[in-house]
């Protein structure tokens, strides 16, 4: 589980080969994901923070922020480790397994937290449309805070191990806790979210299209009424464009884990062997991943874009 002479162990959520790399061209890359990330997730972190009318919404708002928060330390924190690593710690230490063993549970904290949160904020979504009645009474602001403690316990926990079984790696640690890791991993936070998301908007989609049925329904009944029932066709397109946005999102998630299942895969496979160019179309796919997320997730909502334009005014006023 070791490459190369450096003996630093092999972490399945690593693209090992870029993280060491020194070419030009990717740390460019690598950097203006950051600053996207960081810019657009930390313009939502700032925006909930300072607006009592967005904190007040604990659902859906408080699972944005958190999951906000996680993509924000995917680019502030991440890249920064990466470049210390490949640029400093590499050249001047003999054998950096153990440095690397930590960097990689605080990168990957962050990405992991990314996951759990966007599960958290799927299962809002599929409950707010499935099970509305039972939505109401679930989603307290206490129930929605410990949901997100769980979300980033989960993401933490899972990393543990791993740093465990890269410290002790040293002394040799069987490979198979290794393999036994990796299969406990890749279900809980590779395949279970994918195939979460993919049934719950499955459900959503088929439940809105019954509903946009009823409405036309109900307009044909209310056709007498021009003013009323160009009000409802206006209410039904914003619903609509909303599930397209969240489901553009959602096809973007599955498509980028794709890559990360194959990977997981690979690692399982004696016989497959990632490449280098694999291992970059990987790490991009997985740092881009949570750059687009505060435009889809948090401005498509009507009340985030009411505080954008306000905080916009009172810039440049």
């Amino acid at each position: 589980m070791n490459i190369t002479n450096s003996t630093l162990p092999v972490h399945p959520e690593m693209a090992i080969y870029p993280t060491f790399s020194r070419e030009l061209w990717y740390w460019l890359a690598r950097g203006i994901i950051a600053i996207i990330t960081i810019f657009g997730n930390g313009l939502v972190i700032y925006l909930i923070s300072s607006r009592v009318v967005l904190r007040e919404q604990p659902s859906p708002n408080w699972f944005v922020l958190s999951m906000a928060v996680a993509d924000f330390c995917v680019g502030f924190i991440n890249f920064p480790l990466n470049i210390y690593f490949a640029f400093t710690l590499l050249p001047s230490v003999k054998d950096p397994g153990e440095q690397w063993a930590v960097l990689s549970l605080v990168q990957n904290v962050s990405f992991n937290a990314s996951v759990t949160n966007l599960v958290l904020l799927t299962l809002d979504r599929y409950l707010a449309v499935v099970h509305p009645f039972t939505y109401e009474s679930f989603m307290t602001a206490k129930r929605v805070l410990w949901l997100i403690i769980l979300a980033w316990g989960v993401a933490t926990l899972m990393e543990i191990p791993y740093l465990v079984l890269d410290l002790q790696g040293r002394a040799g640690t069987d490979p198979n806790d290794y393999l036994v890791m990796l299969v406990i991993y890749s279900v809980v936070l590779v395949f279970l979210p994918s195939f979460f998301m993919i049934y719950a908007y499955g459900r959503i989609i088929c439940v809105a299209r019954r509903h946009k049925q009823k409405i036309k329904e109900h307009e044909k009944q209310l056709a007498s009424n021009s003013s009323i029932r160009r009000g409802k066709m206006a209410h039904s397109g914003n619903k609509n464009g909303a599930m397209v946005t969240v489901g553009t999102l959602v096809l973007i998630f599955v498509l980028s884990n794709l890559v990360t299942e194959y990977r997981c895969l690979c690692y399982l496979i004696p016989s497959c062997f990632e490449s280098i160019q694999a291992a970059y179309v990987f790490l991009f796919l997985r740092n881009l991943n949570s750059a687009p997320n505060f435009i889809v997730y948090a401005f498509m909502k009507q009340d985030f874009r009411r505080e954008l334009r306000k905080t916009i005014r009172r810039t440049f006023r």
